[in-house]
């Protein structure tokens, strides 16, 4: 079993929603062309103006 962390950090804005819903969605496009998850896969996540907002990482399960 593997762990799937998403951090992004959100502006304090009325369309935080609106971004937050483009960033998902993007985050989901780019994770269907991974074959598998596994332990060590990392990767930025931007905003639709291309600014780091977050990541998303896989981790080995702790017992």
């Amino acid at each position: 079993m593997v762990r799937f962390f998403l951090e992004v950090e959100l502006p304090d804005a009325d369309d935080a929603n609106a971004t937050l819903v483009q960033i998902l969605r993007d985050c989901a496009d780019d994770l269907v062309d991974l074959v598998d998850l596994e332990p060590g896969d990392k990767q930025d996540i931007h905003d639709p103006a291309a600014n780091r907002v977050g990541s998303w990482s896989v981790s080995a399960d702790a017992p």
